[in-house]
């Protein structure tokens, strides 16, 4: 079997389940993590807790490892033990935004920096 190399984001995020006609709000395309899945069901919307629209209802308390695997908060460290006993490598990626060009950025790894959209 193939290792796999996962890393955990460091959002918090939330799950919110709307009816499968509502429209995906545009002050959501500038957010740091979004998933959408529509099925005839359903909306579901993963993204970070702090931006959840106060009119949803949503479940909070998940993170994320990627390739993007949903994991309950509480289940995260039983879920990267079972992964790292079977030859796998998780690591958590940090959140980072550097104040400067990232070949001046000294206090963390090049890999962990995340730019994000201005907007």
């Amino acid at each position: 079997m193939k290792s796999l190399s996962l890393f955990v984001l460091p959002e918090r995020l939330a799950i919110c389940r709307l009816s499968p006609d509502e429209p995906i709000p545009e002050s959501l395309a500038h957010t740091r993590f979004l998933s959408v899945t529509r099925t005839d069901d359903e909306l579901s919307i993963a993204l970070p807790e702090e931006s959840v629209p106060a009119r949803w209802k949503a479940e909070k308390g998940w993170r994320c490892l990627t390739d993007y695997i949903p994991v309950r908060e509480g289940d995260l460290e039983k879920a990267r033990r079972v992964l790292v006993a079977n030859g796998h490598v998780v690591k958590l990626r940090t959140l980072c935004i550097p104040c400067c060009p990232p070949e001046q950025h000294k206090c963390c790894s090049p890999q962990n920096h995340v730019r994000y959209p201005h907007g």
